[in-house]
């Protein structure tokens, strides 16, 4: 780029940023004065714009120099006529991050005086990106430079150690190197991208995502009891909808409000909104922080309960009266006893045992095993509570009870109930390492009887998931050892697009989806 070019370029942003920020304040004549320079580098740049410009400002001022009834004129002669003019430099231009000497090209970044929140950055080599992440988990200060290199800001890292870098190679004739995501891993942080879809089916608009998440943030991390909706057609939900005394439309209005007031109480309160920016804010999430040492749980109740005192939330039950004499059990036995009572069972004694269940155990000596009647009946408990599309299911006991094959035979009845066993299927095992060996002979046990071959896959690092064929090749384990899948690593890879839900998703990791040579660098 010559001077020259970055020059015009940089007049026309003062021109655009001067626009956008005019409230009025002063003399509208004056104002346009101010860029009398600026605007004859319009005049180089686009002939018809310039005029085109110069009438526009001559009409605002003959109406009112003021111009306060203009504003939202102004800004939108700003948007829609001289920024696609500078979007061309503004595609291929960075901004910069200068650290111990050393200088990263910066595409688009939020940050704060004390920490850098999410920013994507490109790479002449990977050592380059290694040096960036070893620099800001060291916690050396920052200096930030705009697209003409001017200084903009100063950044004194004061989280250490808690900043991951995610990177893609990016193959082409003029785009060698690689491009890297870097974010502050913390979870009071709230990141909200322009494609990111809400979790629950209620939630459209954008200010709804960020309330959503919000609401997901605080239900997760405090122990609040936050009224939330549980996961649709699940036996919970139908459970649900027979104890509450509304319809299902008027159930998602209300968990709309609360979800609406604690977001309001939260930013009347204790969150902050990362505002400062440099480079393509389109690339940038919305940035939230949540300061969590201000919140806990008490503070939360009693947002909830003053909600509910005063009306702005509800609870969709019938009230009921408790008598000042009654006891805590008495409360328990009138109250929620009841409710379980006529709760339905995922197995009564006398129901069929279905056929897995049933069936052998080859044991080491050469003998034949099976279940207990108790391990079976849990088991086809366990199968139809599947069924019945329950959410969560925990299989718990002590040591030696049998739970390895207990679970081993559940899984296996449920898949094929529902067609997988022939079509092939995957099951996940996270487990010490020490007991890999054991779960792979007794898993061999269960279900040579049944004529299966197992396929063991051991996953050790992020590599494994990628090099996994896309469907399964029959009855497929794969076995997560505790001690691996816990342990970090200064390299990690990334899987490619065959499995999108492992890939944090916004419209940098869309532009560069082509590129499969993925790694997650990390430093802690």
């Amino acid at each position: 780029m010559t001077k020259t070019y970055v020059q015009r370029y940089k007049a026309l942003k003062k021109i655009i940023d001067m626009l956008m920020n005019y409230t009025g304040r002063w003399k509208f004549s004056g104002y346009v004065r101010m860029l009398k320079r600026e605007i004859e580098t319009l005049k180089e740049m686009d002939s018809e714009l310039y005029k085109e410009f110069e009438d526009f400002t001559n009409k605002i001022i003959r109406e009112d120099d003021y111009a306060k009834e203009s504003l939202n004129e102004i800004k939108a002669f700003a948007e829609e006529k001289l920024k696609p003019l500078y979007e061309p430099f503004e595609k291929e231009s960075y901004s910069y991050l200068l650290i111990d000497g050393l200088e990263f090209k910066i595409k688009a970044m939020n940050y704060s005086s004390e920490a850098i929140y999410f920013g994507i950055f490109s790479f002449k080599t990977k050592q380059h990106a290694k040096t960036l992440i070893s620099l800001i988990n060291d916690g050396k200060k920052c200096q930030v430079r705009n697209e003409f290199y001017e200084y903009v800001d100063e950044i004194r890292i004061e989280d250490k150690k808690k900043y991951k870098l995610q990177l893609a190679k990016a193959n082409g004739l003029n785009n060698d190197g690689y491009h890297g995501r870097l974010f502050l891993d913390k979870k009071n942080i709230i990141r909200i991208f322009k494609n990111e879809e809400p979790k629950y089916f209620d939630i459209f608009d954008e200010e709804d995502r960020i309330i959503d998440r919000f609401y997901n943030y605080i239900n997760n991390s405090y122990d609040a009891a936050l009224f939330t909706l549980p996961i649709k057609e699940t036996k919970t939900y139908e459970t649900m909808l027979k104890n509450i005394n509304v319809s299902e439309e008027e159930l998602l209005i209300i968990i709309k409000k609360w979800k609406k007031y604690f977001y309001d109480e939260l930013q009347r309160r204790n969150v902050r909104y990362c505002r400062k920016n440099v480079g393509n804010e389109d690339y940038l999430p919305k940035t939230y922080i949540i300061r969590g040492s201000m919140i806990n749980d008490a503070m939360i109740r009693k947002i909830r309960t003053e909600g509910l005192k005063s009306g702005e939330i509800v609870l969709p039950v019938e009230p009921v009266e408790i008598d000042e004499n009654m006891s805590f059990l008495d409360v328990i036995t009138k109250f929620v006893i009841k409710d379980i009572e006529d709760e339905e069972y995922h197995y009564n004694i006398g129901d069929e045992l279905e056929g897995i269940i049933n069936s052998s155990i080859n044991m080491d000596d050469g003998k034949v095993s099976y279940l207990f009647d108790k391990q079976k009946i849990i088991g086809q408990g366990i199968k139809n509570a599947l069924i019945d599309k329950e959410d969560v299911i925990f299989l718990n006991g002590g040591t030696g009870v049998g739970k390895t094959f207990t679970s081993i035979k559940t899984s296996l009845q449920y898949l094929e109930s529902i067609n997988k066993i022939k079509k092939g299927f995957r099951i996940a095992i996270y487990a010490q390492g020490h007991l890999i060996p054991k779960w792979k002979r007794q898993i061999e046990q269960a279900i040579q009887p049944i004529g299966i071959t197992p396929i063991f896959r051991d996953i050790n690092y992020l590599k494994d998931v990628d090099e996994l064929p896309l469907k399964p090749q029959g009855a497929e384990f794969l076995f997560l050892s505790k001690d691996k899948a816990k342990r970090s690593y200064s390299i990690k890879y990334i899987p490619n697009n065959k499995y999108p839900t492992l890939l944090p998703i916004d419209k940098f990791a869309k532009e560069y989806k082509k590129y499969e040579d993925k790694e997650l660098i990390e430093k802690k």
